[in-house]
This record gives C-alpha cells, structure tokens and sequence, in this order.
C-alpha cells in the first residue's frame, strides 16, 4: 500500500470535503479568492537512492456570486515517487447553494468517506478517497454536520475504495457512489467523525476520535473496506513543544503491515512549514527504515 503525501494546511480537526467552502453572505456583486499549496520533499529509504519531489502542487480559485450561490475549481497534480501520482488536472469543480436549510453541492468532488488525519508527511493509512461527479447535501443540527452524497464514480485508471478498476466501473452510473459522514463535536478539545459510503454493491465504514488536551493531541482512527481482511488503524500522539510539534504514529493497513512513524514540524515562517519524518515499515518478513523532510508553503 502506498501512502500519499500530508497537505498538513487543509487537515481541519475533522475534514469534510463536502462543506469546505461555506456559503456567506458578500456586499460585493462577485468575490474571487485565489488559493494554493505547495510540497517539496527529500526522502530516502533502506536500499534505495535518496529522491526529490514536488509532492503537491495545488492552486484553488473560488467566487462567491451572491448571498445564495457560490463556486469553487481546485487543480490539483501530486508525485509521490510511486503509482499514487495524477497530472495537473481538475480535482474539484462545486457548485454551492444555501437551500436556507442547508447547502446543496452539485460537481466533481472527493467524497468526505475519512479523515486521514495525522501529523507525519505521509497520509495516515486509515486515509481512502473515493471520488466522484454529482449531489451533496450538507446540513447541521446542533453539534451534528451531516454531508450526504450520491455520485457517479470518477473512472480512471486507479482503483476505488473495493478494488474495482476502470473496467469494473464502466458500467457504474450515477447513485452508485453515495454515503454519508457525520462530524460531531462534543466540546472544543474532543471531535468524532464517522463515515459510511457504498460504491456499487461493496460497503466501507471508517470512525475516527481526535482530541486535544492543552498541547497533548491523540488521534485513533479506523476504517475498514468490505472484502479486505483486516482494518486499516492509525494511532497516534502529539506534544506541541513550543518551538514545533513532535508526534509518533502507529499504523497498519488491511495487508498487516505496520507503520512505525516519529515526526516533527515547525512553522518556519509565515505560511510555511518543514516536517521531519523517520518511518520503519514492518510486513512480517523484513523491516526497511525511511527518512523524509518536507518543506510546504500555503497562500
């Protein structure tokens, strides 16, 4: 299983993809707002030559055309040395109106299936993003967010969240992706994320319990794809130092393979931030020892 890289500036306490962009209230007749990322990485593992990406290059633009309506395009091209790698292309291109009960989304958008939340430079394992073109429907009642989707699954040549490749989903149409995820916080310092989705006639179910205590954080997450024989598990703590962010993870993904992380970050200037990782991946058989640093600049 490959991992694919942090974008450390967009995970929230819980994501939800869905209702990432809100719809408010504007005095002028269109608003635009342009936005990027940007990841640098060097890495070397066991046995390997050191390599250097540009991990993700990202730019967003969205507009806001009056108090009901607004829109969002973000291009997105990720390289991370391995088969999880895209060309500069449309990510997500959303539609937004505010119903008054809450916002209907119509597009191409990555469904909020999980959180992938960690503090290393790699995705956590627990981290599954099916995609898709259609509805989204989001909602709050009390502490509850609820975005609810019903999709065409974006065919390509990569495999979704059963396996199927592209070829598996020609015939899939729209519907055929749908779920819906649940964010609930309880107080500011405990958040909970649950998620179901359905793609065709395979399921997948993911809880994730994020928490911050002062400068202690801990994250446990889940997520578990029908077929597949184990759960994919993240668990992890991290301690705000002052000066930066130390944290350790262990994870382990639906072949039994551990991931043992330790990583650090520090925002070094505005905007910017560099992260340390040293991973040691464990299958059963043999052990390999990486070492990453990434550099990632948001504006």
């Amino acid at each position: 299983m490959s991992l694919k890289p942090l974008n450390h500036f967009r995970k929230a306490v819980v994501v939800s993809a869905v209702v990432a962009t809100p719809v408010m209230a504007n005095e002028n007749p269109l608003n635009i707002e342009f936005s990027g990322l940007i990841e640098a990485s060097v890495s070397k593992t066991d046995g390997e030559d050191s390599q250097s990406a540009v991990d993700t290059l990202e730019l967003g633009i969205s507009a806001q055309f009056n108090d009901q309506v607004s829109a969002e395009i973000i291009l997105l091209q990720e390289d991370i040395n391995t088969d999880d790698q895209t060309d500069f292309e449309v990510h997500t291109a959303l539609i937004h109106m505010d119903t008054g009960f809450g916002t209907l989304s119509a597009g191409k958008f990555t469904a909020p299936f999980t959180t992938g939340e960690t503090n290393m430079i790699e995705d956590s394992t627990t981290l599954v993003e099916p995609a898709g073109v259609g509805l989204s429907f989001s909602g709050e009642v009390d502490m509850v967010e609820y975005p609810i989707y019903a999709v065409d699954p974006v065919k390509d040549d990569t495999t979704d969240i059963t396996g199927n490749t592209y070829a598996d989903e020609a015939a899939l149409g729209f519907g055929d992706l749908a779920g819906i995820n649940v964010n609930v916080a309880f107080t500011d310092e405990v958040a909970f994320n649950g998620s179901y989705a359905k793609i065709d006639d395979k399921t997948g179910t993911s809880g994730a319990l994020i928490c911050s205590f002062g400068e202690l954080g801990i994250i446990l997450e889940t997520t578990k794809i029908e077929d597949e024989d184990k759960a994919h598990s993240n668990v992890e703590v991290s301690y705000d130092l002052g000066f930066g962010v130390v944290a350790a993870a262990l994870q382990k993904d639906a072949d039994d393979v551990d991931y043992h992380s330790v990583g650090f970050s520090k925002d070094v200037y505005e905007n910017t931030n560099l992260n340390l990782q040293f991973m040691q991946t464990d299958d059963g058989k043999d052990e390999s020892n990486s070492l990453a640093a990434m550099l990632a600049f948001e504006f």
